[in-house]
This record gives C-alpha cells, sequence and structure tokens, in this order.
C-alpha cells in the first residue's frame, strides 16, 4: 500500500495561520505521515507547559482527524538552557496508526535533535546475507599448517572424485579451527579513521553524555562538553593519521528482418557443428612427448608463487589457504595433480562455477543487462590450469604455431604493438599521397560463443597428443553454474557453448580458435589481434581499389566466423579513412552482413583515440581531461598542514596520473610539439601537488625536487626502451620496418610530414651516438617441464651494510668457506671507476669480465646535471638523487619551499598580484631564501642556533651557542608574522649536585645560595630524614646551578667541598603504587603497598605475602630491590647525565636491556646498530 510521506518545518518566530496547515493536510493524498520540526510545545505529546503553536497543532490534528504517533520521548535538546523539550512531531491518518511504531535515539550525533524512528509492526522484508568468508588477516597459519597436514592415502582413493573431495574436505576443516569467519551480517561503512582509542573516547562521550541526560548539571554538561572536545580531537588526529598511511594488486535494437538473417545463419552454424563434431579426435598417442611429463615441484611452486588472492570458488578453497600449506602437504597436492593428469580425467566439483553479478558503474542497476557476471572457479583447478598454461603457451611459442600478429597476453608483445602498426602504415600512406581505410571489428559475445569443439581441432592440427589435450577436453566438457546474490544459490544451469570464465585457461584457448582469422586476408589487406580487438586495413591510390579489397577481406572474414561460431556486430564495428590529401574524395562504402559499416572521424583502438588526420588532437584533450579529474584526488591529500608525505603523494602520482600519461606515449609522441606541451601542465601541477610547491616555483627545479625529467625526456626513455625490445626480437612484426624503415627519401623531402616510428628513433639514437649499441637476442627459456632448481644460502641478507662491521662479514665469510670447502668456488662483483661501470666473475681458473656500455651507466645523468650549474638549485643540491621525505607534510612542504626558493613571504608579489616584492631594510635588496639564511648580518645571530626541536605540546626548542644570542632571542615578539613569547627553560639549563659538609650544617638554605652566588648557585635544599614523625636535617644540601655543566667542586670559606651529580629516586604514586606520576596527579584505583590489593592502605593490610604492583615480584611496591625500580632509577640516571628529555632516556635504556633467551648465534642473525645521540644543551630558549 502507497504511503505518502510530507516533511515539514515551522519556524519559531514565524507566525503560521490554522487556514494554512488545513490546506496543507487537504492536498496529501491518504494514507499519509507529517513529520517535521512544528516548533510547539503542548502537555499532549509530553511538555511541561503548553504554547501557542501547541494550542494550534492540537486544533490541526482534532479538526482533521488525525493522529499523533508520538510518545513521551524528548526530541529536542536546547543547548543554552540545557534542556529537553518535545518539538519534533510525527502524526498521521487513523488507518496507519497501529501499524506504526515511534522511537528515538538516545545520541544526538553532533546536532540538537533526536533522530526519529518510525517501524512498521508488519516489516517481514527479509534481506540475504552475505556468504561467511575466512578473515585471513587474523588466521593461526602456524595452526593451521600442522592440522591441514595432507597424507598420500588421501590423494590415493581409487576415484579422483572421492580424492579431491577427501583433500578440499580436509583443507577446510582445518581452516574451520584455524581462521575466523566472517559473521555473514552486511557490514557497516568502514571507518578506516576509526581505533581502540578514539573507541574509548566516544564511549567515554557517550558515558557523560547519558550521565547529563540523567542529572542536567552545570559539571556533568561540562564534563559532557569536554569528552566530545577530546572524542573530535582524536577523530581528526586518527584522520589525518589514515590520510598519509593511506597514503608501504576496471543492447542493441534490431529488426524482424535482421533478426531472421541471423537466426538463419545459426542454424546454418548449427548444421555445420553438429556434422564436424562427428568427426572423432583421437589424442591418445603412444609415443613419448614431454610436455606430457608429470609436474614437478618447481611447476606447482612457480605456479603457487604466481597465484593472486581471488576469491573462492563453489569448494571454498582460498589461494591462502593454499600458500599456506606445508612442503609435505603440497607433495601430496603435487602427487593428486599428476593422477589427474595421468589417468586422464578430470574432478566434478571442478567443473561447477559461481556466478556473481556485479553492476557496471554508471550503469542502471534495475537493467539485469547492466551487470557483469563475474565466474568464480576452484582455486585448486586454477592452480593446475596456471601449470598446464604454461606449458601450453611455452609450446605455442617454441613451434610458432601462433600468428605473429597475434599481441594478446604473450610475453614481450602488448597493445601498443598493434597500435604501433597501423600508426606506422597511415603515416607511409600519408607521405606516398594514398588513402587508407581501417575497420575495427567487435565480436559479439566472444567467449560465449568459442566453439569448444572448433578449439579442440585446433590443438589436433598443431599436433598435440596425450595428457594435455585430453585434460583441455575434460576441462571444456560438462561445465555447469549458478548465480549467487547474497547467500541465495539459483539453480544449476549446463553451460554447452563458449570458454569458462574466469578460468585460467580461457585466454589461451580463445587466442588458439581465433589464431587463423587473419590468415583469411588477401594480399593487399592487413591486420592485427590483440586477443578478440581485430582490426584490418588497406591503403592504395585508387578508392575503388580499396573498396574492392576490404569487401573481399571482410567476406572471407565472415565466412570464416560463420563456420566457427562466432558472430561480428555490424553496430558496434566502424571504420576511419585516414587521409590527408586536398579536394573532394568521397568515403568508401563498406558492408558487414548487408549493413552498411558506419564510417566515423575518430575511433578507440586499444586505448588510443585515433583520429583521420593521426593529429591525436582527441586522444591527447581526454587524456588531460581524466588526469584533471584524477588530479583531484591529489588535491585532496596535498593538504600542507594534514597531507600525506611527500613520498607517498609522489607514489600515487605515478599510479595514478603519470601511467596515463605513458601509455601509448610512443604512438601519440608524434603529435605535434604545441599539442604535446598542453600535458606539461598535467605533469607540473602533479609535481607541484607531490613536493608542495609553490606555482611560481620554476619547472627545472620541479624536476629535480621530485627527481621526474619533462615529459618529453620521459617519452624519449620509453621510445627508446621499446626501440631496443624490439631489435633484440628478429620475429616481432615491426622488427624491419622500425630497424629499415621505408620510404625514407620521401620522410627526407617531405619536412612537413611527420616521420614513422623508426624515422623519429633513427633520429634521437643519431643525436645519442647510440647506432652501433649491440642488443642481445631474446633468449628462449627452458621448458617448463624440466626442473631448473637452484638453491641458495645467504647469510648475509640479514645483515645491513650500513649496520655491518667488516669484521662480522669476515667472520661470516669463513665458516661459510668451511662448511662448503667441498665446492667449487666463484665471486662475483660490480663496480665503478672514474668512467665506466664493469663487472667480473672470477673461478679457479679464469675470470670473466664485461664493461658496461657508457649509455647505461649513472655518469651520463650525472655529467648532465653538473654542466647545470645555472640552475640556482644547483647550488643546493649539487648531486642527483631523491631527497629523504619527512613524516609531517607541513614540515616537508616548507622545507620543499626554501629548497627551491619561492616562499610566501619572498614571491608574494608573484601570488598576491597588487603587492610588491618586500625588501630588505638593511641591505635594501630584494628579500630571498639565499639573502635571509646565508647574506644577510641582520639575521647571523639566527644562523648560529645549534639545535631546533618542536615538543608535542607545540612549543618550539631552540638551542644557542652563547649568551649574547640567548638575549638576542629573548627581545623577540614576532617571528616572522607570528606573535611569539619567549622564556627559558626550567630545567635543561641547570644543573644540581650534592655537597656533604658537616661544617655547613648550621648554615640555613637561603645564607648558602646568598654565599655561593658568584659560584653560579641559585638555589639550596638541605636533605632531611625522617625518624619518629620527626624531620631531623642532614649535613646533605643539593645545589641548583644556572649552568648546565656541573662544577667538580666549590669553595665555602676555606673549605673544598666536592660536587656529586644529584640523582632522585624515582616517583612513585602512594595511590595507585606506579611509577612516573605523584599522588595528587593519579586517576587511578587505590592499591595496597603491599599486597596490590585494592581497598585498603598498606597500614591497614593484614596480608603475609608481599606482591610487587609493578613487578608482580614476592616484595612490596616500595622496595628498592624491585627491577622496576632499578629501571626506572637508571632511566633518571641517564635523563640527568646525558641532560635529554625522559622518552630519549628511557629508548636508551630500552635499547641496552639485554633480552631473554637470546643467544650470541642468534643475536648475530638480528644484528642492529642502533645510534646513540648526545646532545650538549647550553642556553636554551623556549618559543610559545
Amino acid at each position: 500500500m502507497p504511503i505518502t510521506i510530507c516533511t515539514i518545518y515551522l519556524p519559531p518566530h514565524q507566525i503560521i495561520s490554522l487556514n494554512e496547515l488545513d490546506n496543507l493536510i487537504v492536498q496529501l493524498p491518504t494514507p499519509f505521515i507529517l513529520l517535521g520540526d512544528l516548533n510547539g510545545h503542548s502537555t499532549l505529546w509530553g511538555s511541561d507547559a503548553t504554547s501557542n503553536r501547541g494550542l494550534q497543532i492540537e486544533k490541526l490534528i482534532s479538526d482533521n482527524s488525525l493522529c499523533l504517533l508520538n510518545d513521551s520521548s524528548y526530541t529536542h535538546f536546547h543547548q543554552p538552557s540545557r534542556t529537553f523539550h518535545t518539538i519534533d512531531l510525527a502524526i498521521c491518518t487513523p488507518s496507519i496508526f497501529t501499524r506504526w511504531n515511534f522511537s528515538t535515539e538516545d545520541d544526538l550525533y553532533n546536532s540538537d535533535h533526536f533522530p526519529i524512528l518510525l517501524t512498521h509492526s508488519e516489516n517481514s522484508i527479509t534481506f540475504p546475507k552475505r556468504p561467511a568468508r575466512f578473515i585471513f588477516d587474523k588466521a593461526n597459519w602456524p595452526l593451521f599448517t600442522v592440522i591441514s597436514e595432507l597424507t598420500v592415502d588421501m590423494a590415493q582413493s581409487h576415484d579422483i572424485d572421492t580424492a579431491v573431495k577427501n583433500i578440499t574436505h580436509h583443507i577446510l576443516a582445518a581452516a574451520d579451527i584455524a581462521i575466523p569467519k566472517t559473521s555473514g551480517k552486511q557490514p557497516r561503512l568502514w571507518k578506516p579513521w576509526w581505533d581502540e582509542k578514539y573507541a574509548e573516547a566516544f564511549r567515554n562521550q557517550k558515558r557523560c553524555w547519558d550521565r547529563f541526560r540523567r542529572y542536567p548539571t552545570t559539571e556533568n554538561f561540562i564534563n559532557f562538553k569536554k569528552a566530545k572536545a577530546m572524542a573530535r580531537r582524536i577523530k581528526r588526529q586518527n584522520q589525518n593519521t589514515t590520510w598519509q598511511k593511506n597514503v608501504n594488486s576496471i543492447q542493441c535494437n534490431i529488426s524482424s528482418k535482421e533478426m531472421w538473417s541471423e537466426v538463419r545463419k545459426m542454424l546454418v552454424f548449427a548444421a555445420y557443428k553438429q556434422k564436424e563434431e562427428r568427426k572423432a579426435l583421437n589424442f591418445k598417442t603412444s609415443t613419448y612427448k614431454e610436455y606430457n611429463a608429470p609436474f614437478t615441484v618447481q611447476e606447482l611452486t612457480a605456479a603457487l608463487n604466481k597465484t593472486r588472492p581471488t576469491s573462492s570458488g563453489p569448494d571454498r578453497i582460498h589461494c591462502n589457504m593454499l600458500k599456506n600449506l606445508s612442503e609435505k602437504s603440497l607433495n601430496v597436492i603435487l602427487f593428486l595433480f599428476n593422477r589427474i593428469w595421468t589417468e586422464q580425467c578430470f574432478p566434478a566439483l571442478w567443473c561447477k562455477a559461481v556466478v556473481v553479478p556485479i553492476p557496471k558503474p554508471g550503469k542502471d542497476p534495475h537493467s539485469p543487462s547492466h551487470y557483469r557476471p563475474i565466474a568464480l572457479t576452484s582455486c585448486l583447478c586454477k592452480l593446475m590450469e596456471r601449470i598446464v598454461n604454461t606449458r601450453l603457451v611455452y609450446f605455442l611459442e617454441e613451434t610458432g604455431h601462433l600468428s605473429k600478429f597475434q599481441s594478446g597476453f604473450r610475453c614481450t608483445r602488448g597493445t601498443v604493438d598493434n597500435a604501433l602498426m597501423l600508426e606506422t602504415a597511415v603515416r607511409d600512406a600519408f607521405v606516398t599521397k594514398k588513402h587508407l581505410v581501417s575497420i575495427f571489428f567487435d565480436m559479439d559475445k566472444a567467449y560465449d560463443r568459442a566453439w569448444r569443439y572448433g578449439i579442440l581441432r585446433d590443438l589436433y592440427k598443431m599436433g598435440l597428443r596425450g595428457n594435455l589435450p585430453l585434460f583441455i577436453k575434460n576441462f571444456l566438457g560438462r561445465r555447469t553454474f549458478n548465480v549467487r546474490v547474497g547467500d541465495i544459490l539459483s539453480d544449476d544451469f549446463p553451460q554447452y557453448d563458449g570458454i569458462p570464465q574466469g578460468s585460467v585457461l580461457s585466454v589461451i584457448l580463445f587466442v588458439i580458435k581465433v589464431n587463423e582469422i587473419v590468415q583469411q586476408l588477401p594480399q593487399y589487406v592487413h591486420g592485427s589481434l590483440y586477443v578478440d580487438d581485430f582490426q584490418i586495413h588497406c591503403a592504395g591510390v585508387n578508392m575503388s581499389f580499396i573498396e574492392r579489397q576490404l569487401q573481399t577481406a571482410i567476406t572471407a572474414i565472415t565466412n570464416w566466423c560463420d563456420k566457427n561460431g562466432f558472430v561480428l556486430s555490424a553496430q558496434k564495428t566502424n571504420c576511419v579513412h585516414f587521409c590527408k590529401l586536398r579536394g573532394m574524395h568521397p568515403h568508401p562504402e563498406i558492408f558487414l552482413n548487408g549493413t552498411s559499416i558506419p564510417m566515423v572521424s575518430e575511433a578507440k583502438f586499444l586505448g588510443i583515440i585515433l583520429d583521420e588526420k593521426l593529429s591525436f588532437r582527441p586522444h591527447i584533450l581526454n587524456l588531460k581531461r581524466k588526469c584533471n579529474k584524477t588530479l583531484n584526488l591529489l588535491k585532496i591529500l596535498s593538504n600542507t598542514t594534514w597531507g600525506a608525505d611527500f613520498s607517498s603523494l609522489l607514489k600515487i602520482y605515478k599510479a595514478l596520473v603519470l601511467s596515463k600519461l605513458d601509455y601509448g606515449c610512443t604512438i601519440y609522441g608524434s603529435a605535434r610539439k604545441s599539442l604535446l606541451q598542453t600535458l606539461d601542465t598535467i605533469h607540473h601541477q602533479g609535481l607541484r601537488l607531490s613536493s608542495g610547491a609553490f606555482r611560481t616555483s620554476p619547472v627545472q627545479s620541479l624536476y629535480i625536487i621530485n627527481k621526474e625529467p619533462a615529459l618529453e625526456l620521459r617519452r624519449h626513455k620509453i621510445a627508446l626502451k621499446y626501440y631496443f625490445k624490439i631489435k633484440s626480437n628478429s620475429e616481432h612484426p615491426m622488427h624491419n620496418k622500425i630497424l629499415q624503415p621505408a620510404f625514407s627519401t620521401f620522410y627526407a623531402n617531405k619536412k612537413s610530414y611527420i616521420p614513422s616510428f623508426g624515422h623519429r628513433m633513427r633520429s634521437v639514437i643519431q643525436t645519442l651516438n647510440t647506432q652501433n649499441v649491440e642488443i642481445e637476442p631474446k633468449e628462449d627459456g627452458l621448458p617448463p617441464w624440466r626442473g631448473f632448481n637452484i638453491q641458495t644460502i645467504d647469510e648475509f641478507y640479514k645483515l645491513p651494510k650500513s649496520l655491518t662491521s667488516n669484521n662480522v662479514y669476515r667472520q661470516l665469510f669463513y665458516y661459510h668457506r668451511q662448511q662448503h670447502k667441498d665446492f667449487n668456488s666463484a665471486f662475483t662483483d660490480g663496480s665503478k671507476t672514474a668512467n665506466h661501470v664493469g663487472s667480473a666473475v672470477v673461478f679457479n681458473n679464469f675470470t670473466v669480465t664485461e664493461k658496461l656500455h657508457e649509455y647505461c651507466t649513472v655518469f651520463t645523468t650525472e655529467q648532465k646535471w653538473n654542466l647545470l650549474t645555472r640552475n640556482k638549485l644547483y647550488s643546493v643540491k649539487p648531486s642527483i638523487g631523491l631527497w629523504s621525505a619527512l613524516p609531517m607534510r607541513e614540515l616537508g612542504v616548507k622545507l620543499t619551499r626554501l629548497r627551491i626558493g619561492h616562499t610566501r613571504f619572498s614571491h608574494r608579489h608573484h601570488l598576491f598580484l597588487g603587492q610588491r616584492a618586500p625588501r630588505c631594510p638593511t641591505c635594501h635588496a630584494d628579500f630571498t631564501v639565499n639573502h635571509i639564511l646565508v647574506e644577510c648580518p641582520s639575521f647571523k645571530c639566527h644562523r648560529d642556533v645549534k639545535n631546533v626541536k618542536k615538543l608535542k605540546s607545540g612549543d618550539l626548542l631552540i638551542e644557542v651557542s652563547n649568551p649574547n644570542q640567548a638575549k638576542t632571542l629573548s627581545k623577540l615578539t614576532k617571528l616572522g608574522e607570528l606573535k611569539v613569547n619567549v622564556s627559558v627553560h626550567r630545567n635543561l639549563n641547570f644543573s644540581r649536585g650534592v655537597i656533604s659538609e658537616l661544617g655547613l650544617k648550621k648554615h640555613t638554605e637561603s645564607e648558602l645560595v646568598e654565599e655561593l652566588s658568584e659560584q653560579k648557585v641559585c638555589a639550596a635544599q638541605r636533605i632531611n630524614i625522617k625518624r619518629d614523625g620527626k624531620l631531623i636535617p642532614t649535613q646533605h644540601v643539593i645545589l641548583t646551578f644556572s649552568t648546565t655543566e656541573l662544577p667538580r667542586s666549590i669553595k665555602a670559606g676555606y673549605l673544598n667541598c666536592p660536587v656529586k651529580q644529584y640523582i632522585p629516586n624515582p616517583v612513585r604514586c602512594f595511590k595507585c603504587q606506579k611509577f612516573g606520576h605523584s599522588q595528587q596527579a593519579c586517576k587511578g584505583s587505590k592499591i595496597c603497598a603491599k599486597c596490590s590489593i585494592s581497598g585498603h592502605d598498606s597500614a591497614d593490610c593484614i596480608s603475609n605475602d608481599a606482591k610487587c604492583r609493578n613487578c608482580q615480584g614476592p616484595h612490596p611496591a616500595f622496595s628498592r630491590s624491585c627491577p622496576q625500580w632499578a629501571l626506572e632509577k637508571e632511566i633518571l640516571t641517564t635523563k640527568i647525565r646525558k641532560n635529554i628529555s625522559f622518552a630519549e632516556a628511557r629508548r636508551l635504556v630500552s635499547e641496552r636491556s639485554p633480552k631473554p633467551g637470546i643467544t650470541y648465534s642468534s643475536a648475530l642473525n638480528v644484528h642492529t646498530v642502533v645510534p646513540t645521540r648526545i646532545l650538549k644543551m647550553s642556553n636554551l630558549i623556549l618559543l610559545v
């Protein structure tokens, strides 16, 4: 039943007539619910008194026979008066009154109104739960490895299906014990900043709020405000930290005539298919084939390492479980795989798939066609598929069965290869005054229409026999799937045609099936394939010739598709006429299945937009638009105060923006220079956002600060790498066209034409003088079925070179030589001299040395940077390399701006138009960073600062080197435009010592200070002892000196009193018995110092068993034999003797404290050297 919901707000100080409210009620379709802030008080809904607005609402309810859903709950909190009211009402028609329940939340959620909940009493809607998933982050992997131990008996069952079930059930049983699972409930919105600290602050805020609601006193309200502020501060801190951290794996309408034409084609193919499938394919052979050999441990390990943590399939076995199996269990898995391989059968459990529909972004979720089906198959099956796939790919590449024009998912090949073939053909057509017409095909549901028997027939024609093709045959047969929404599964559906989605073998099997399509092209038509992205083109002077050739090619392609079950979509196939000839020339008219192929001015081919003039203007504009949109994320993360650090931002920029600029740059890099320069703004903006530099900063400085070259140099670098990669592969289809490009005379005489890639790289290589660089040809690897296992023992990888002495390395080396004295020795090393970089391998009888080509060393970059002495950044950074990043974004941004020399103060006349450049009143020169930090005499005293440190409180701690500088800094009232207050630190500028002299016992403390003031004594305190409740003075006096260096002795009249360092005892709380704070500052509960039980004092303790509160030892908390007391005493001693902070002293003591249970050998394995930092403090100033 439909219900009308109307929300309303009535301002408290605005007069609303009853007629206006009646008119609103008349317009609402019944039944309805009227919700809103009506600002009316009445005893009818729980207020203490009734206002005029309340009387008005009461009359409205009475006159219109309405019902009030409110109970007596408060809905509003008035903060100035700290009172609760009910001004939010829910009014409904009588027909639905009994079906709705009214309630309010207890929390305000940072508002002054409580949320109102209306619950329907007959709500029977059930939402599907999420399938229970294993939580691998909380898994107990050592326990899982032990209890998931597999035995050979499990895999030796007579039936393969039983063996697979045994292993699957055993692994799942172990996972149920060692790995926790999710509850299946729909998850809440994940808040990465929510941690235990904020959770405790949030609970405290809620407790204070509940206390205030029950007892609305001023004290409770202040406590609530403090708790709320604390929770808000922790939340903001966590959000900032999270930003930094998350900042170390993507219908067409058809007429009835066309529909019947498609049906006839399908019927023709069905008849052909039925006829062909009657021909049996006998893959069995008695001849030994190497690719049919049993699987090896090396193959299993390599496949497991390549496996990504994808979702589990119907058997619920996850890849993480397989990766955490023991070596013995993996051998059982290998035994099972070899049984399936040699017995030529396939488990029935592996033939099933679960399809999860994922909505396509930006599409209507109510349409089933707007969902992408994701098939989940067994991870055990995927692991075996990966091993078989490696063998199959090696066989196809080694025997040359794959077309050289197929670039999809092949080693050393990619999408750029196919795009470059087309770009080269178009450039050659332009310079020879020819037309070139290219057709970009779209295969409709290519994977789902792949003919399984046709794939097996192609494998048979390639000569494959034995276990490998029989495994693929069994893999393709008897496939079923069901659809899962939440935890609800549909019925099983058989998959009669097509390649199984979500499997490892799917891609290579599809590549095998479409491999012959390029062979259908006539002589003058060329094409390329990237899996199912098929493109053909033809060039010529006569357009009718091009039409005939392309139409012939399409006819041959269509006939091939009809025999192999593929369908080319005429609506999604398009055609581009590349031409630069002037004058009128009609576009060709080419037909596919009786439908004219649409002629477009630009087409997107493998991610690159190609226009008919090949100017790449549409592609570059689209690329710039996408990068600008991505830069918005970088703008959010690069806040100069709380943003992510420099290195994280640079990684994000490279991953999200620079990767887009790099893709296809070897092709679109041939565009006009003026057009390519529009992308430089993207690059410069990304570098500025990463480093925090101002927009006035020179781009050359940006390149050096970020260690990123200009886009033009980057494009040259990527193009050179691609050029030499093709040069090393003689079987590449572009090998000869790039090394020996055609039409050299045409390009030399027609300078206005952009040359092809081969000619462009020839000029670059000649400029760099690298045309004679020899590239080693690509070597074929060993067959995967031949196990090639190299065992390595590395004793040194745990010992960093910067933290380990040479003696440790030498002793380990001698020990290693002694342990392996029966083996032959070989030594390798690489080194650099002033002119070159070389490497050598030294054996017992001979030595092999190699010199690296001069263009492959770091010296070329260093020499180029050394020539740029005119760049002002050279004086700041004379060597190349990336500066270490600071963890705090704010400090990193300031340091970057200082290094570049562009700050808000020195360049405000550029940043803020209309302002004049600041000038130095002393030197009468413009203020620059170099002038302030180096040249100006007015800032000399500020340059002598020894050390600056920011404290946790936000204060700035400055250590100076002389008293004059301290006096100058103490007079400061402003630091730039910031008002500051300067004071002397109360502890770090003084030292305390103890003297013991019986002759000074009669003198008072004030007399001692007065007499010893010339020896820099500023305070004195006599040590007293307590006996029988009375304080008795002793001969020991604590003297405070106004210097950080303690004198060895002082003169007191004729007495020479030695001064010892005063080290107080650790402060222990008499309430909670913990060290580090006093009883006045304690927030803990009261605990007995003798037995550590709360509720009584040590004086009232009747227990005979002593127990320490701090170390749990059998002694009272005040005992000086306590290890914790000794540790605190050592920390205090370290702090005073080194004049450092408590935190630094605690760190130093903890680092030199011995770890229990560590032997000499284990200490050597985890050997680390931590540098000790010694601070010498003199006159120290605190800037608040």
